[in-house]
């Protein structure tokens, strides 16, 4: 079954194009089609999951590749694309975007980052739908360089760079309330102080510097520390 059969004789802007043919030499896969099936390598690529610009550029991508680096193609480098393709318009999506392109805004890629880091996914599974934008960026649908995609896998990942995220810490009423005024208690009681006890740390502090030359262990140098600031007695 010959899958590229006059292939790179169509434009890509014919969605007639065939992608593969049957045994009898018949068209079985068009461009246009939600699945394109590859006998020769026995996998189908499947654009379900995609709609809009995000469909059309996926399969843009896959298509070059087909007609350019066929004996390169894989199973694993075309799911890497397809999986990235996915994620990414999920994410843009949830941000207002309809296209990859969105993310060539800054102010997008910022919002695009936050949704991505809150999917909680593993840095493996990022560093394989990174891959997608590189080709993005390659094919020139996106202006966005990425850079090291490694180093951006690990701040997307579940126990990445928590920097990424600008979303606040959530607490219910009633226990924020709670911390809230005992925060305020605290502050009435010790505001008319406020210069004392920024004095005495500043001597703590001084000290605990001087010490730490003399002393080896954290406990022995607060202690003594804490004694030649307050005046306490060395049995304390």
């Amino acid at each position: 079954m010959n899958h590229t059969k006059d292939i790179n004789n169509k434009e890509l802007s014919n969605k007639d194009a065939v992608i593969s043919y049957d045994s009898e030499g018949n068209p079985y896969s068009y461009y246009s089609s939600d699945e394109w099936i590859l006998w020769s390598l026995k996998m189908t690529i499947s654009f379900t999951r995609l709609s809009g610009y995000f469909k059309e550029q996926t399969k843009e991508i896959i298509h070059k590749l087909i007609i350019n680096n066929y004996s390169k193609i894989t199973p694993g480098s075309i799911n890497s694309i397809i999986e990235g393709s996915v994620i990414f318009e999920k994410c843009i999506r949830c941000c207002g975007g309809d296209s990859y392109s969105f993310i060539d805004d800054d102010s997008n890629y910022r919002k695009l980052l936050i949704e991505a880091k809150n999917k909680n996914l593993k840095i493996t599974t990022w560093k394989n739908n990174l891959i997608f934008i590189s080709h993005l960026y390659r094919e020139k649908i996106i202006t966005r360089n990425i850079g090291m995609a490694e180093e951006l896998a690990k701040k997307l990942s579940i126990n990445g760079d928590n920097k990424i995220s600008t979303q606040a810490l959530c607490l219910p009423e009633k226990i924020a309330n709670t911390y809230y005024g005992e925060a305020l208690r605290f502050v009435d009681e010790h505001y008319p102080n406020r210069h004392i006890i920024s004095q005495a740390h500043k001597e703590y502090t001084a000290e605990y510097e001087k010490l730490s030359k003399k002393y080896k262990t954290a406990f022995t140098i607060r202690k003594y520390a804490l004694i030649s600031t307050l005046s306490l007695p060395e049995n304390t």
